[in-house]
Parts: C-alpha cells; structure tokens; sequence
C-alpha cells in the first residue's frame, strides 16, 4: 500500500555503510511503487523527503557501484552485505558455497507502472508498441541444490538475493512485493537448464566483467541488458 504522507529520511550524522543501505531501501520502495522522490543536492547534513505515488520518480537515483547481497531475504534479520568489484570474490566466498551447482535458470520480468497494458520481452503487434510494452524490470531467478536465487540490477547497483523459499525472490525485491498491476504482473519470459555453471563461476564473472562499476543508464546499461547477459552466461 502507498505511503500517504511525506516522510523525511535524514542521513546526518550516518556513516557511509548506513547511508548506502538506506539508499538501497528506498531504492526497493521505488520499485515497487510505494515511494517517489523529491530530491534535493545531498550533502553532509542534507535530507530527503518522500511522497506517495503509484510510479518511480523522473529524479536520478545515486549509483552506488556496490553489490548488494542478502543472504537470507526471508529472515527480516538475514546477513546482508555491500562490497565493491574489488571486494566481491573475498566478501561473497566467505557467505556462499562456491562450488554449488545451478541447476535451473529463469528470465523474469514486471511492469515498471501501474498503467502498462503489457510489459513483456515480446511485443505481441506493432500497435500495442506505443503502450510501452518493452518498458518492463527484467531480473534472473536461478535454483541450486540449497537455495533459490534472484540477481538484477537497478539505479543503485547490483542486487543479489538468496531464500529457501522461490516467492521471496521471484515475488519481492528486499522484503518488499514487486510491482504489479491489473493488466499484467510478475512472469517468467523464458526458462533453461543451466550449463553446468557453479556459483563461484557467476561471482568470477560478474567480477571480470566489471559489471558493479558500470554506470546505470536507462536505455543502455539498464536491468533488461544486464539480465540478458547474465541469463546468457548461465
């Protein structure tokens, strides 16, 4: 349900990890639909406020060019860690088993709004194009043996989640619903058993590749092309 009263969230006084978690939350909060922006030039002492809306703010978000890894999503006390490209072979090798195999893959994809009249990889005719149907969040849902899996990437970096359970990373996105609306929702676009790829051979590629110090840029370096080729690499 939408917020429906301004919320000022103030980072004095917060040291850069608090920062960067509050920024991926409310990251999560646009998403979904809950939260937009108004946003002013930050500084040591500024403050945001927010007010409700059904769609993401036009405002740019803060890349943060960290990935983001929540190692237990289900649990509201899970481990959840932050690290830079540097940082990622080191910091996930110590919370992941690296030699665990991934045994299924999937492409996924919502609606960015609530007035999209479709939103998937394929647009159906030429008319319908004009409705935006291309404009979708696309995000990978993979299973190994242990857990289920999501990676994606948005305005504040990379995103990995991990859950016994396939709803809470299929369906949410850090706790909270992925957006939906009445016309079209959370779908699988494709689906494939994997190459016999291992989780350490995702973080290593995810690290050569560079992909946590790319740039967020809507029609470039967006969520659908680093889904892609992340679906592809697996």
């Amino acid at each position: 349900m939408p917020i429906d009263r301004p919320v000022v969230i103030s980072y004095v006084d917060d040291d850069k990890e608090t920062v960067l978690k509050k920024r991926t939350f409310v990251t999560s909060l646009q998403a979904a639909g809950i939260l937009t922006v108004n946003r002013t030039r930050l500084s040591s002492s500024s403050k945001m406020s927010w007010s409700s809306s059904a769609s993401r703010s036009s405002s740019p978000a803060t890349h943060s060019y960290r990935l983001y890894f929540y190692a237990e999503v289900d649990l509201l006390n899970g481990k959840e860690r932050s690290m830079t490209n540097e940082e990622l072979i080191e910091e996930l090798e110590k919370l992941v088993d690296k030699e665990e195999k991934i045994e299924e893959v999937l492409y996924y994809t919502n609606p960015l709004n609530g007035w999209q009249l479709y939103k998937g990889a394929v647009k159906p005719c030429s008319w319908l194009a004009s409705w935006k149907g291309s404009v979708h969040h696309a995000y990978i849902v993979f299973e190994t043996k242990s857990w289920w899996w999501s990676i994606e990437k948005n305005d504040a970096g990379i995103i990995i989640q991990r859950s016994k359970q396939i709803e809470f990373v299929r369906d949410m996105h850090v706790r909270v619903r992925r957006k939906e609306n009445r016309a079209t929702g959370i779908g699988c676009e494709k689906s494939k058993t994997a190459t016999n790829k291992t989780v350490k051979q995702l973080i290593e590629h995810i690290h050569e590749k560079g992909y946590v110090n790319e740039m967020y840029h809507a029609l470039e370096k967006n969520c659908q092309e680093f889904a892609d080729k992340i679906y592809e690499f697996l």
